[in-house]
């Protein structure tokens, strides 16, 4: 993470998702790692809206550097049709999305952002350094 210790706390850390609140640029920063099972992906996504209620931020750098292989069908809709709501009505409108390198889960990614959802924005980057940039001029 590129933020000093000083301005991060450290909210959630399990073995495949660690969500951080970054106080000085009002963001969460998750880190999700490995291969992501449906499971993994909705206790992961119940843990970022406890994040945000606890820090009610409007952004996200949502961290898939590290993540490898296709994430499971199931999810996607699960994220559009009960996720994403909570989310949005928890205030967050702004996702920087690092995609992983590798090309099944690029190939994931780019299925679930085919849906349109209304009320946020999500850009997709390469590397941490451009989304959080993205991020603070938003």
């Amino acid at each position: 993470m590129i933020t000093s210790l000083s301005t991060t706390v450290s909210l959630i850390k399990r073995t495949y998702i660690e969500i951080d609140y970054n106080a000085e640029a009002e963001w969460l920063y998750i880190n999700w790692k490995g291969n992501i099972t449906d499971e993994m992906g909705m206790v992961g996504c119940e843990d970022i809206l406890l994040a945000l209620h606890k820090y009610p931020v409007k952004k996200i750098i949502n961290d898939n550097q590290h993540v490898h292989g296709r994430w499971a069908e199931g999810i996607n809709n699960w994220l559009i049709h009960s996720w994403f709501p909570r989310f949005l009505g928890a205030g967050c409108f702004f996702m920087a999305w690092v995609q992983s390198p590798c090309p099944e889960s690029q190939t994931s990614l780019e299925q679930a952002l085919k849906y349109e959802i209304p009320n946020i924005t999500i850009l997709v980057f390469d590397d941490i350094e451009t989304a959080s940039a993205w991020l603070k001029e938003v």
